[in-house]
């Protein structure tokens, strides 16, 4: 499965004085309640990439995306008593390490491969219920 999430490269705003604002006074000068506050930042040298709403409706779109297609089934879920081989699954796929004592499976770490490798996300022995037909 090739990766669905398509990644941007986002671009901070560099200035010589991000922070500095300019406050300029309504018509009335003698109104102090009301100003204009705008930007006064010196010289610009990378405006960087603007926020808008249609790149964020983008990101979440592609997020959302990615997501699917783990739950549709593209990614599939493994199970054994040892690590992972570091060749097993793909991308996407979830691992549950498992131990057996006295008739009850636990859980005793969770795997995800990312990027080609299996990388331990959680650990903490949940108990798995014993369902007949159950793959633990």
């Amino acid at each position: 499965m090739n990766n669905p999430y398509i990644s941007y490269s986002w671009l901070d705003r560099i200035s010589e004085y991000p922070t500095r604002r300019q406050i300029t006074s309504t018509s009335d000068p003698t109104d102090v309640k009301q100003v204009y506050v705008s930007r006064d930042e010196g010289d610009i040298t990378e405006q960087g990439t603007p926020y808008t709403a249609e790149r964020m409706n983008s990101l979440e779109g592609r997020i959302n995306a990615a997501f699917a297609a783990i739950v549709s089934g593209l990614a599939e879920t493994l199970t054994g008593t040892t690590d992972p081989a570091p060749t097993a699954g793909k991308n996407g796929d979830t691992y549950y390490k498992t131990e057996t004592e006295a008739g009850e499976t636990s859980v005793v770490a969770v795997f995800v491969k990312i990027a080609g490798e299996w990388l331990e996300v959680a650990t903490g022995g949940a108990q798995l219920p014993q369902a007949e037909g159950s793959e633990f």
